[in-house]
């Protein structure tokens, strides 16, 4: 059976994305526009105060977790050094995030194409190298 690793890591990433913007949501009607319905009290605006920067990094992991699966359906370099952080940091989610974070660490640290290799931009050749002529 082959299984391609790079593949369910990045249906990880997306499913934590997903995840994330479901979560999002959710927190943004209940802690922000429920209370703004209702009314605005002091509890209300404490509240606020914590919840609204937790939802700004909460937006910034959704970015990331986006740009990253992409990174990995394009065979990037730094999407895999990206990946093991993020299994890194999901080995202390114990105990699915720990799964999950063995699982994305697996399949960047063991299981990472061979064929998978650099190729340099344009900017980093020099033109001697684009030269195929024989030297006298």
């Amino acid at each position: 059976m082959d299984i391609n690793f790079v593949i369910w890591s990045m249906r990880i990433l997306q499913f934590f994305k997903w995840s994330n913007l479901v979560g999002l949501v959710l927190v943004f009607v209940y802690f922000v526009l429920i209370p703004l319905v209702n009314e605005l009290s002091a509890e209300t605006v404490v509240v606020m105060v914590y919840i609204v920067p937790m939802m700004i990094v909460n937006i910034a992991f959704t970015f990331l977790f986006h740009f990253t699966a992409k990174g990995l359906s394009l065979k990037e370099r730094w999407a895999r050094y990206t990946t093991i952080g993020i299994g890194f940091l999901l080995l202390f989610g114990f105990p699915l995030g720990t799964i999950f974070g063995i699982f994305l660490l697996y399949a960047m640290l063991i299981d990472w194409p061979k064929q998978v290799t650099f190729i340099p931009d344009e900017s980093s050749i020099e033109k001697s190298d684009l030269d195929l002529t024989p030297k006298q």
